[in-house]
């Protein structure tokens, strides 16, 4: 569709948030519950009046999920300009990954051998 990636995720955020939201909702219930509290008690203007304490901690926990997801898109460069975004960087060895190779593996035959020779060895006595 050739739609900017701004827009894409904005679509998916919004039909993502609905569903979110009624889970929130749904846990928020069960812990009023819990407690000991049925909104669902009564008739329709009590109900009514029983849902509104419940709308805090519901947008209390859309604000916190809204905000970790923005820090989650930022941090993967959503609306970075694409000429100064990172790539990945393939990197070689050089003269100094060789030497630093050279030194570990003679560390080693020089333990190999000195194991083989008899040396480390505990005596049980």
């Amino acid at each position: 569709m050739r739609a900017p990636p701004g827009v894409s995720v904005a679509v998916a955020l919004a039909f993502r948030l609905v569903p979110m939201l009624a889970g929130t909702a749904r846990n928020v219930i069960e812990a009023q519950r819990a407690r000991g509290v049925d909104p669902a008690a009564g008739n329709v203007f009590r109900r009514i009046r029983n849902y509104i304490p419940l709308i805090t901690p519901v947008l209390a926990y859309a604000l916190r999920g809204a905000d970790m997801t923005a820090m989650a898109l930022e941090s993967r460069g959503l609306g970075a300009d694409p000429e100064r975004r990172t790539q990945l960087r393939e990197f070689r060895a050089g003269a100094t990954d060789a030497v630093v190779l050279a030194v570990l593996v003679g560390i080693v035959v020089v333990c190999v051998l000195a194991r083989l020779a008899g040396y480390g060895t505990i005596a049980f006595g």
